[in-house]
């Protein structure tokens, strides 16, 4: 669903919605080209303007430019003047950038994957792909850019036509499985010149393949888009019926707690601090009271404008500027802002503002951003990682614009090993869920997703039920390898109260409080043999040695299973796995010498003399709950 914005003018207001599409690639396979290419409007960061992307010759940031077209274009009756506005988000292509883009996935709508004929599908070409693959978005269209590079005629027609089979034999198999192709030599300055704009970029010669590619891209659209220019095109040039439409289309994620992810922030003598960005979800309006949860600050929106036009609202997805006062803009880079009234800062507890906004919004929001040194998430592997991703390894964690250090440990429900086994709850500290020594990607059809417990070296601040890519960065980017490792939604970020402030440094015993209540556990084995069985009781009843020693404390293992070496367990009804006798129960100790009674179902006559093991849990993180 797409935000829908209005702005007034001597000849009235004019309504238009935004599309944000996402172009990402290869260093140097001409990205920032073809956003220079389409681009009517740019943003203050749009098109290497960073002083050391000018002088490195590529792209280090995110950059945001637009350009627009009528709304005919993707619904009929559509009024005139009402417009989509696509807008660009130009991402970095070198692998030490990787994670500048892991940020801009969650907003895009639809992906342009740029590709050099001439080179193909390169190394970051395939994690742009990756990342697109975790990504909300279904949508795609490559880009074989640089055909000029080769000669015009057979030779052309045949390179294009093999690396679009390659491009598509690498998609089999994901949601962007036959996805359209173009194939196109892109200079900027091609829509710029053909609109009349002075702002784009200069460049020479003519762009080929460009309004195939804006048409393509049009006719490539998700549904949800389209649904949205219906509903807008629906309303005719009645703002009224307009607005209604618009509000029914947008209801789900306008009544969203606001999330405000800003990227930039300057100031402007006489104005104020600008700050840029993306509303992730809900939606802001000028004279609104927004907070800086990592700063405990509220400050009030003077002004907003979505490329150089000043609107009176924004909604999701939709890149817009606002102005504030009284904000040093040196103490803000990238952040996130809510509603008045959410709770933040080092503390996590209650609202925190300076002018003691709260109410309803503190309510409705509370939560939404955090800061927090651990938390909980659902995970899975990468497929194209190929390095062993195990329990207790360090890994660079990106939620957002944020990408911090950190140890990973892998759990599963308890049962979610078996076929069809275990149901899935959600997250819940009062289930019992068994440790894994290694993230796989091999598992049983039917079994349930895996958690995984992150605790970071400092604290983060970001939406609390943000998504997240975990990466091997430290890998050499030199090397044909995929460097993404596992990705996941964050079900629980608590409070920070484990984290000492002002020394900062992690406070060990509330650390050890939290993770008592994560009941995570690893299956243990002892052996033994069964040394005798009891006279007068059917061969039900055996006395067992080798499970404990002279001293142990038995007693806290009454009732635990105890199988035949070789047994499998029990299967889902009960009864006894692979033709073996069904587990027996441990009832009591046998003396003092270690020995233990164990009672079981059927006789085990036929076992006199074997050996037998005795299964049991081994809290990983409290030693209290031992079962």
């Amino acid at each position: 669903v797409r935000g829908f914005w209005w702005w007034g003018g001597k000849r009235g207001r004019r309504r238009g919605m935004n599309v944000n599409v996402g172009v990402m690639g290869h260093v140097d396979s001409g990205k920032t080209s073809l956003v220079g290419a389409l681009s009517t409007c740019l943003s203050t960061c749009a098109l290497d303007k960073h002083p050391q992307s000018k002088q490195r010759g590529i792209t280090l940031d995110l950059g945001f430019s637009s350009f627009r077209l009528p709304l005919s274009k993707l619904a009929e009756g559509a009024a005139d003047g009402e417009e989509v506005q696509f807008t660009l988000v130009d991402c970095p292509g070198h692998a030490s950038l990787i994670r500048t883009i892991i940020g801009a996935t969650q907003i895009i709508d639809v992906f342009l994957l740029v590709v050099d004929v001439t080179k193909g599908i390169q190394t970051q070409t395939a994690e742009c792909l990756v990342l697109a693959q975790v990504s909300p978005c279904t949508t795609m269209l490559v880009v074989l850019n640089k055909i000029d590079m080769l000669q015009e005629g057979k030779e052309r027609d045949q390179k294009v036509a093999k690396v679009t089979k390659v491009i598509h034999r690498v998609l089999e198999g994901t949601k962007f499985e036959g996805c359209k192709v173009v194939a196109a030599a892109v200079r900027p300055g091609g829509a710029g010149k053909a609109n009349g704009n002075k702002e784009s970029s200069g460049g020479g010669g003519e762009s080929l393949g460009l309004e195939s590619i804006v048409d393509t891209l049009v006719s490539a659209l998700p549904r949800a888009v389209l649904e949205a220019a219906g509903a807008m095109a629906t309303a005719g040039g009645k703002e009224e019926a307009a607005v209604a439409a618009m509000a029914a289309a947008t209801k789900a994620h306008a009544d969203a707690p606001l999330i405000y992810a800003v990227d930039h922030c300057f100031a402007i003598k006489g104005q104020g601090t600008v700050l840029t960005g993306t509303v992730l979800q809900g939606s802001m309006r000028a004279n609104q009271m927004l907070h800086i949860p990592r700063l405990r600050v509220d400050r009030k929106v003077k002004s907003m404008q979505v490329f150089k036009r000043q609107v009176q609202s924004a909604s999701r997805g939709e890149r817009v500027a606002i102005c504030v006062t009284q904000l040093d803009p040196k103490s803000i880079e990238r952040d996130y802002l809510c509603e008045s009234g959410e709770p933040g800062g080092p503390t996590g507890g209650g609202s925190t503002s300076d002018n003691g906004a709260g109410g309803s919004a503190a309510g409705r929001t509370r939560g939404v951003i955090g800061t927090f040194d651990r938390c909980v998430a659902s995970t899975s592997r990468i497929s194209f990682f190929k390095e062993n991703i195990e329990s207790g390894c360090k890994i660079h964690v990106t939620l957002g614009h944020i990408t911090a250090l950190a140890e990973a440990t892998f759990f599963a429900p308890e049962g979610s090993g078996e076929e069809g086994g275990g149901s899935d709850q959600g997250f819940d500290y009062g289930r019992d869920y068994e440790y894994l020594p290694e993230l796989v990607s091999d598992a049983r059809p039917g079994s349930l997703p895996p958690y995984v417990l992150i605790v970071f070296e400092k604290p983060v601040t970001c939406p609390t039920n943000t998504a997240f890519i975990a990466s091997r960065l430290d890998l050499d980017v030199h090397t044909k390898q995929c460097r993404l490792a596992f990705h996941g939604n964050i079900v629980d970020a608590p409070s920070l109260d484990t984290y000492d402030a002002v020394k900062k440094e992690r406070n060990a015993e509330k650390h050890q409080e939290y993770l008592n209540r994560l009941r995570v556990f690893k299956v243990k084995n002892r052996a033994g043999k069964l040394e005798r069985i009891e006279k007068g009781t059917e061969g039900k009843s055996c006395i067992v040695s080798g499970f404990f020693g002279r001293d142990s404390d038995i007693s806290k293992f009454i009732g635990y299973k105890v199988f035949p070496a070789g047994g499998e367990g029990e299967d889902d009804d009960g009864e006894a796995a692979g033709g073996l006798v069904a587990p027996g129960t441990l009832v009591s100790a046998f003396g003092k010498s270690g020995k233990v009674k164990v009672q079981f179902d059927a006789s085990v006559e036929d076992l006199l003399g074997a050996d037998l093991r005795l299964q049991f849990k081994k809290y990983v993180y409290n030693k209290l709950q031992q079962r």
